[in-house]
């Protein structure tokens, strides 16, 4: 629901007044290669904040997320509109004004339309003694602020806080390092007593998935063991097989049995077995699998074609494994099997 690539954000955290953040933002947007900059209090990948809000037409107070952002927030991530406008600085109220999610109107049964112009109230103190009073100018489209795990959550964003000490630059693909390299120059004039620290948003939400990314590259290792075990297992079971019958294929060859009917003989009995495998791991894994996907919020469905798929997959190779034996063995010449014992 938002662009996240190309995105370098940085942090002062020196500044309550909100000065030095607006100086770093005027100076950013002269550079080459910035497209947009914008100050926020939050990054999405981080939740946002709760507190409670008076909604026009509601009798309870309603908890939301709350975001404070700068005028060019939606812009910079590229969060799409559904209805009203942006934050701007025409209009001296906008300090007092809000922006909430399409879910949030879907709450409160309005349509983005129906949602502009609606009072709302608010505090950021422990008590209702400083209440804003303000109004709804615009609607965004759902995005995800935090992990795919989760639920989009009601949010409003705001303008009535100075204290945005997220630095946010949408660069130039082409000019990424010289965007980093004039950050590091204005931060060390800005704000020399401290290191310049940088991030990329993309990274950012690369790292709520990290967990899942390991989870991923183990299970293929342990996979690819299961695999070489079991293809081991049927190797030598089916070698052991072949040995026992050895002389049961110099008689089948005599009385006129093909090589391709001698393999086929082999491998059936094995792929009924691996059938009968599949057919017992197919609901113990959809159960497993379907528990891992439960954490998601946002997840997909399992295919009944993705067993089938794979049961193809297991059966060929146990073919594959013992078709060979078995046709090494059919390829034997009978008068040698007949004689065998």
């Amino acid at each position: 629901g938002f662009n996240k690539e190309n995105i370098i954000y940085t942090k002062i955290d020196n500044d309550v007044s909100g000065l030095l953040q607006k100086r770093f933002k005027n100076k950013l947007l002269t550079q080459s290669g910035v497209q947009s900059v914008s100050l926020s209090n939050m990054l999405p990948g981080t939740t946002p904040g709760g507190d409670h809000f008076m909604i026009e037409g509601i009798k309870d107070f309603f908890p939301m997320r709350t975001l404070n952002v700068g005028y060019d927030y939606l812009q910079t991530l590229g969060i799409e509109l559904l209805s009203g406008r942006n934050f701007s600085a025409d209009f001296g109220t906008d300090s007092m004004a809000c922006i909430i999610n399409e879910s949030s109107a879907r709450k409160f049964n309005w349509s983005p339309e129906e949602a502009l112009g609606k009072s709302v109230s608010w505090n950021f103190s422990q008590s209702w003694d400083l209440q804003i009073f303000g109004h709804i100018i615009g609607v965004v489209k759902d995005y995800h602020f935090k992990s795919l795990q989760e639920k989009i959550e009601h949010m409003v964003l705001t303008m009535n806080s100075n204290f945005n000490n997220i630095i946010s630059v949408k660069a130039n693909p082409n000019n990424i390092q010289e965007v980093v390299n004039a950050m590091d120059v204005i931060h060390s004039e800005l704000n020399p007593e401290f290191p310049f620290e940088y991030a990329f948003l993309e990274q950012k939400f690369t790292e709520l998935y990290m967990g899942e990314k390991q989870f991923g590259k183990i299970f293929q290792y342990f996979v690819f063991l299961a695999i070489l075990i079991a293809c081991l297992g049927l190797l030598g079971l089916s070698a052991f097989v072949t040995e026992k019958k050895f002389r049961e294929v110099g008689i089948r060859k005599t009385f006129g049995s093909s090589v391709f009917q001698i393999v086929i003989m082999f491998s059936k009995e094995f792929a009924i077995w691996v059938l009968i495998a599949n057919i017992i791991a197919w609901p113990i894994s959809w159960l497993i699998m379907s528990r891992w996907l439960d954490s998601f919020e946002y997840r997909i469905d399992i295919s009944w074609l993705l067993f089938l798929v794979v049961g193809a997959i297991t059966e060929f190779l146990a073919i594959v494994t013992v078709g060979t034996l078995a046709y090494k063995a059919a390829r034997k010449n009978p008068v040698e099997a007949i004689r065998y014992e």
